[in-house]
This record gives structure tokens, C-alpha cells and sequence, in this order.
């Protein structure tokens, strides 16, 4: 973490050998910007960093260029054709994005202090190798072109502010992370041949890491308000296209692939706070000491003279005009007999209560694109291993914290929401050209023994101690863990496609597994005579999931091994890590939601909780109408689901005299349609 932040980092071990080096090759962007201190009766401090980094990677065999290499036929040269040369089109980026928005002080001041940060981070790279179609390529032992992409982003904005016992105290946090890279491999349509006799491999790849911090952070005053949002977005593209014939002339391709692989790790963290100021029998400072100390830091910081408020001093003599006002109203200098009537003096006081507001807001959003495709109409001659797969692994996780608390509170809420959308596709395909090749696999989804991780957590807080007698205090906590999971795999050999598998198998693999977890908790705690505690947590999780593997209508398919078919999908529970301490507990759950208000006076307390699961799973496997199936071994279609949900919901309402309410509720909605078929088909193995 402290790397992809940018701090520095101890290097524990000097390694071994003697070719150590440390270097950097990478697109770098760093800004940081930070707010002033602030004091005096109104307090005001802001930072805004906005970082945007853009760039464009490419590598390129291009129109009409003409690439014969050395073909070892020439007998002065007495080279063989083994030792063809090799074509490599290449391109990489590496990008390293950091934001930060930060206080240097909190801002503090005696009636008013705000305090505010925003922090944007947008990153765009894109990553391209082409081979042209009007490039003629002939001569040439093995070919590749790559595209990888490699990017980390860390965006923080952090914002805080004070006030005095009767002022406002606002702090606000904005951090905002945008992630929109490109992987293209792509060798375009042509009359001609790629004319290759070794391996062909076509490969892109993404990985990005984006972090994102937002916390806001208020402390005394009369009122006082906490909002932290964060917005994490990752929406990368990663495709890997063979769209031209492959040695159709005299050289036969030993082994080719076309890879997409694509691997994104989000994570946010939102926290926003609103507290009391600590009392001066704790340790803390009074106003008039705490406002001294922020005005000397910011008259230090500035290198200005500010004055100070003196804040003991005018509040005597607010005290002793109130007395003179109340005895004899109207009194002044020049009329010291006031209004010449008597009042009888005041026979109640009356106090403004304080205000606790907390807000946290975290969103994070994926939406991932891989695609690895062999296009109609082609014909591939090879005698190795041919591999069309996209592989996609997402992981997200997104933390929001809100907590709104003050010994002295009449009025506390504390809200948290927590954010993940996901829209998934792979497609890994085949179009309905003639292919030989020694065996096929087409696969796409998550990658074996990974899943796609999404994962919530959402906290909320709010309460006073305030126990006056006659007191009415109000304690509010809500929060609220939502899930959104739109997957969609497809595996495919198209319709009349024609595969001669002449060493081995045809396999199509369509993999899918999510882990989901949302964790939702709201607490309201009173100690107030009477009032009112609320506590309300709601988690949903909507996971619309769509995995399919097939061999189309009228596709003639020969192999010397197996023919198989599969389309396997899962969904399970994520364990749940302790927030800070990343303690791994070895607890799974898939929603665990708490609403609880406790009033230890006579206050009246409800509290609630929602969990609500709703699940579209469709995971199919078939062969279609038509098609010639002929394997050496066995022919599989195979269609598989594995769904495991563990779902906790509780409310708590408790109080020593008034009334408490406590309600939970579990719903469950799951729609699930797993098949395997093959229709009117003609399929034959040796125990046919």
C-alpha cells in the first residue's frame, strides 16, 4: 500500500548476485496538494489536486509494408529453413498515477471552521500492436504481437475542521478515481497469409491496481458535519483479434494463441466523522486555548499577524450583558434606566442543542471488456496446440464509514453506504472458418482457481451520553451495502465452423466464479431521559449471471482425443477481513446485516435490518442442431452451478423504560436454469 501510495518503502533484503539494479520505466504523475492552516473566528481551509494522464503506446507492421525474411533456401548463405527469422510487434505501458488532496492543519475557527479537499485522478493509456491488412508478411519461423498494460492509481482526499463550543464545524472529502486503459492485438483482414512456421501468439494484457481514500473529519461545535465520498471507476478493455488466414501456403504453424487476459483490483475506503471536542477534564483545551493554538499555527504558516478572538473575553462579556439585559432591559450608556419598565427578569434559559452529522459514501464501478477472437471465414493450417481464450479476473471492495458522536449531542445521525457495480464480459469465440491444428481450446471467464471478488462494508454510528435530566435527544444510525454483478461468458465455435483436431482434444471451457460478501451495520446509542434511537442496516446483493459454452448448428468437428463441452459457474461467500488490521478471520459470509439502538435511559428505540438476495443464474452447455462430432475418445457436455449463499440479518432494540421495536428481514429470490444438451446432432466415439 505505501508503494501505490507513493511513500517510501524499506528494502529488508539485499538479494543476491551482482547485477542489481533499480530502474524505473513507467509513465509517473504525482500531484499533491495541501490546504493552509486557519484560525480566528472563521476558519477556512481547502485543497484541490487534480491529476489527468493520458497516453498512447503503439507498435505496428504497417499498410503495404512488405516483410520477407530470410527463407534458408539460398545456398550461399547455407542457412536452414529452420532458422527463419522471427517477427516480434511489441508495445507496453506502465503508468503510475497519484493524487492526494490533504490538510496541514484542520481548519478551526470560533464560530465557523470548514474545512474541504478534492482530489481527481484520471488515467488514460492506451496500448495497441497491429499488424496491418495490406502488410505482406512471408518467410517467417515464429510470429508475435503483444499489448500489455500495467497501471496502479492511488487517489486521497482528506479534509478536517473545528469550532468553537457555540460555532459550526464542517469538514468535506472528495476523491475521485478513473481508470479507462486499451489492450488491442489485433491482425487485420487481408487477402494474403500470414505466412508462419513456427508459433503464432497474439497477446494482450491488463493489470491495474486503484486505490481510493476519501475521510472527513469534524470535531466540536455546537454543529457539526462529516461527508466523505469516494468514486472508484476501472472500465479497461482488453482484446486480442486474429482477423487473417494463417499459413496456407507450404509452412504449416506449429502452435497458435490468441490471449485476452485482464486482472483489475479496486478498492475503496470512505470515512466520514463528527465528534464532540474533548472536554478539558480528559485533556482537552478550552475554546479560548484551542483557538489561540490554530491562530499562532496559521499567523506561523502565513507569516501574517492575526488576531486573535480572544474567546474567554467576549464570552464574559456576552454573560454580563445578558445579566444587565435581563434586569433592566433596553439599558444602555446613554440610557441607563433602560426601557423604564419592569419585566420581573427571566425565569428560564434556554440552551440551542448541538448537532452530530456523519456521512460516508463509497462507489466503486468495473466494467471490464476481454475479448479473444479467431474471425469467420478464415483458414488456419498448424500442427501444435491452438489456444483462443479470455480470461477475466475483477476484484472490488468498498468500505464506508460513518460515525456521529458527542457526549453533549441533542441531535446525532451517522449514515454509511457502500457501493460495487460490476459489468463483466468475456468471449472467447471461433469463428466459422476451417481450422487444423494437433488440438483446440477455447476458454474464457475467471481464470482456474481464481474468482471475481466483490465485497462491502458499510458502519454507521450515532449517539450521545447526554443523561440531563429533562433531556430529549435524537440518535440516528443507518447504513446500507449494496451489491451489483452483471456477468456474462461466452465460449463459442460457431455455426459451421470446421475443426480437425489431428493430436489431441477440443476443448471449450466457459468458467465463472464470484465470491460476495456485504456486511451492513447500523448502531444508535442514548442516554437521554427521553428521545428517540434508531439503528438500521440493509444489505442487497444482485448478481444476474450468464455462462455458456457451445458448438454451433452444422459444424463438422474431428478429434483424435476428447470433445468436450463445459460450462461451470459458481457462487460462494468471501471471508471477512477485519477493516485496518487486515486480519483474516476465517469467517465466510455472504451478507451480514445489524441494525441495533440502545437507550439506557427512557428513550424509545426501533431498529431494523434488510438482507435481500436476489440471483439470475443461467449456466448452459450444448452442442447445436446439425453438427458432426466425431472424437477418438469421449464427447462431454457438461453444465455445472455450485451456489452457496450464508446470510445473517438482526435487529436489536433495547431500553430500560420506554418502548423498543426490533424487526429483521431475509429475502431470498433465486432464479436458476442449468442445462446441457446436444439437439439433432451426429456424435460418434470408438464405443459408438
Amino acid at each position: 500500500d505505501d508503494a501505490i501510495a507513493g511513500e517510501k518503502i524499506t528494502l529488508t533484503g539485499k538479494g543476491t548476485g551482482d547485477g542489481h539494479k533499480v530502474k524505473e520505466s513507467s509513465h509517473s504523475t504525482d500531484v499533491e496538494a495541501k490546504s493552509g492552516a486557519s484560525g480566528g473566528d472563521i476558519g477556512v481551509a481547502g485543497a484541490v489536486a487534480i491529476n489527468v494522464a493520458t497516453g498512447t503506446t503503439s507498435a505496428s507492421i504497417a499498410d503495404s509494408a512488405d516483410i520477407t525474411l530470410r527463407d534458408g533456401q539460398d545456398a550461399d548463405t547455407g542457412v536452414g529453413a529452420a532458422n527463419r527469422g522471427d517477427v516480434n510487434v511489441s508495445s507496453a505501458a506502465t503508468s503510475n498515477n497519484v493524487a492526494k488532496a490533504l490538510p496541514n492543519a484542520k481548519a478551526v475557527g470560533e464560530s465557523v471552521g470548514v474545512g474541504v479537499s478534492f482530489a481527481l485522478n484520471i488515467g488514460i493509456q492506451s496500448t495497441e500492436s497491429l499488424i496491418a491488412g495490406t502488410a505482406t508478411l512471408s518467410g517467417a519461423n515464429n510470429v508475435g504481437a503483444s499489448a500489455a498494460g500495467n497501471h496502479v492509481m492511488f487517489t486521497q482526499a482528506k479534509a478536517g475542521a473545528g469550532a468553537g463550543e457555540s460555532g459550526t464545524a464542517v469538514g468535506g472529502a472528495v476523491a475521485l478515481s478513473i481508470s479507462d486503459n486499451d489492450n488491442l492485438v489485433l491482425v487485420e483482414a487481408s487477402t494474403t497469409a500470414l505466412d508462419v512456421d513456427g508459433n503464432l501468439v497474439l497477446s494482450a494484457s491488463n493489470s491495474n491496481v486503484q486505490k481510493t481514500k476519501s475521510d472527513a473529519d469534524t470535531e466540536g461545535g455546537e454543529t457539526g458535519v462529516g461527508i466523505a465520498f469516494g468514486l472508484g471507476v476501472v472500465e479497461d478493455d482488453t482484446r486480442a483479434r486474429l482477423l487473417r488466414d494463417v499459413s496456407t501456403g507450404p509452412a504449416t504453424a506449429g502452435n497458435v494463441e490468441v490471449l485476452a487476459t485482464s486482472e483489475i483490483d479496486a478498492k475503496m475506503e470512505t470515512f466520514g466523522s463528527a465528534t464532540g471536542a474533548a472536554e478539558e477534564d480528559d485533556g482537552g483545551n478550552t475554546a479560548d486555548e484551542e483557538t489561540d493554538a490554530q491562530t499562532g499555527h496559521a499567523a506561523g504558516a502565513s507569516g501574517t499577524t492575526i488576531e486573535d478572538p480572544d474567546v474567554d473575553g467576549r464570552v464574559t462579556e456576552a454573560n454580563s450583558e445578558a445579566t444587565t439585559q435581563t434586569t433592566n432591559p433596553g439599558e444602555t450608556v446613554e440610557t441607563p434606566a433602560g426601557e423604564g419598565g419592569e419585566t420581573g427578569g427571566a425565569t428560564t434559559a434556554t440552551q440551542g442543542g448541538t448537532v452530530r452529522v456523519a456521512g460516508a459514501i463509497g462507489v466503486t464501478i468495473l466494467t471490464p471488456d476481454v475479448v479473444a477472437e479467431v474471425a469467420d471465414g478464415l483458414t488456419i493450417d498448424a500442427d501444435g496446440d491452438m489456444q483462443v481464450k479470455a480470461l477475466n479476473e475483477a476484484d472490488a471492495e468498498t468500505q464506508a464509514i460513518g460515525l456521529a458522536f458527542a457526549s453533549d449531542a441533542d441531535t446525532s445521525v451517522g449514515a454509511a453506504v457502500a457501493v460495487n457495480v460490476g459489468v463483466l464480459n468475456a468471449s472467447a469465440t471461433v469463428g466459422d472458418g476451417t481450422i487444423t491444428t494437433g488440438s483446440l481450446t477455447v476458454e474464457g471467464g475467471t481464470p482456474d482457481t481464481e474468482n471475481n471478488e466483490f465485497k462491502t462494508l458499510a458502519l454507521a454510528g450515532g449517539g450521545s451520553s447526554q443523561d440531563d435530566s429533562g433531556s430529549n435527544t435524537t440518535a440516528v444510525a443507518g447504513s446500507a451495502g449494496i451489491n451489483v454483478l452483471v456477468s456474462n461468458t461466452t465460449v463459442a465455435v460457431a455455426d459451421d465452423a470446421t475443426i480437425n483436431a489431428t493430436a489431441g482434444n477440443v476443448d471449450l471451457i466457459a468458467r465463472q466464479d464470484i465470491a460476495l460478501q456485504n456486511i451492513a451495520g447500523g448502531a444508535a446509542l442514548t442516554q437521554s431521559d427521553s428521545g428517540t434511537s434508531v439503528g438500521v442496516g440493509i444489505g442487497v446483493n444482485f448478481v444476474d449471471n450468464n455462462t455458456s459454452a457451445r458448438i454451433g448448428a452444422d459444424t463438422d468437428i474431428d478429434a483424435t482425443g476428447d470433445v468436450t463441452v463445459v460450462a461451470h459457474s459458481s457462487l460462494s461467500p468471501a471471508e471477512i477481513v477485519v477493516p485496518i488490521l487486515d486480519f483474516e478471520t476465517g469467517l465466510f459470509v455472504s451478507s451480514l446485516v445489524v441494525g441495533a439502538a440502545i437507550a439506557t435511559g427512557g428513550a424509545d428505540t426501533g431498529a431494523g435490518s434488510a438482507a435481500i438476495d436476489v440471483l439470475l443464474l443461467d449456466t448452459l452447455a450444448s452442442i447445436g442442431e446439425g453438427a458432426d462430432v466425431d472424437a477418438g475418445n469421449d464427447v462431454t457436455v457438461r453444465a455445472v452451478d455450485d451456489t452457496e449463499m450464508f446470510t445473517l440479518a438482526g435487529a436489536l432494540a433495547g431500553s430500560l423504560k420506554g418502548a423498543g421495536i426490533g424487526v429483521g428481514l431475509n429475502v431470498t429470490v433465486m432464479v436458476k436454469n442449468t442445462e446441457a444438451w446436444i439437439e439433432a446432432s451426429d456424435t460418434s466415439t470408438p464405443t459408438d
